[in-house]
């Protein structure tokens, strides 16, 4: 066999093992990304089942069940839909709140004001702090600062070692807010948020309106974490 044949062989052989290579990179992802999709799922599951049995439980009729349960598994929706679309970046503080808005059509109200830098979350920390973000939104429409046009809410957050501290103020409230003894949406900042991300809460019942400060871990990776 010629020196140009065994050299032709030899290119062949190498290209079938890069091709082979390749092929098993493929393999091995493809797998990572559907013990990862299926991770996902079971964890939406859950929390859907979670959303029905709390909202359930609390419901005065059916009516009022279907109002609050559609309403919170749209903002479920929203935030696995802002989880998938970015990817490994991480979703967006911002865009989950703006989506929340956007929603109850008052995203660019001259009653709101939103400033932070940009805040890339983990899908653990996206979805339970976009639901928390849901239920403050839909109390401010009902009953506090976006239920009267002298009403004005300021949402701000800054990031503070590896978390953010998100700070929601409403002023102008039509009527002193007084603290519901229970509700979803303080069990899920007063209790949920801390047991399921390590976070720090607070919510105040102010007379102008309601005053929430979250503080929570940026990563999923770090939930659990001494600080």
């Amino acid at each position: 066999m010629s020196d140009d044949r065994i050299r032709q062989l030899e290119r062949q052989l190498e290209a079938l093992q890069a091709k082979a290579c390749a092929t098993e990179r493929l393999h091995r992802r493809a797998e990572t990304l559907l013990a990862g999709l299926q991770h996902r799922t079971r964890n939406l599951l859950a929390s859907v089942r979670s959303l029905a049995a709390y909202t359930a439980e609390h419901a005065e009729s059916i009516a009022d069940f279907s109002e609050h349960f559609d309403g919170r598994l749209a903002a479920l929706a929203r935030c696995q839909g802002i989880v998938m679309r970015s990817g490994d970046e991480g979703a967006d503080l911002e865009e989950l709140l703006r989506e929340e808005f956007l929603s109850h059509a008052v995203d660019g109200s001259e009653q709101i004001n939103v400033s932070g830098e940009t805040v890339r979350l983990g899908p653990r920390v996206a979805e339970a702090i976009g639901l928390a973000l849901h239920e403050l939104t839909t109390n401010a429409l009902k009953f506090g600062a976006l239920a009267s046009e002298a009403g004005e809410l300021a949402i701000s957050w800054s990031k503070i070692d590896g978390s953010v501290a998100i700070d929601w103020a409403e002023t102008g409230a039509p009527s002193p807010v007084r603290a519901r003894r229970e509700g979803f949406g303080r069990e899920l900042i007063e209790r949920g948020l801390p047991f399921q991300l390590g976070a720090r809460t607070s919510l105040d019942f102010t007379p102008t309106g309601v005053h929430c400060r979250i503080t929570a871990k940026m990563s999923d990776s770090t939930i659990g974490q001494a600080s």
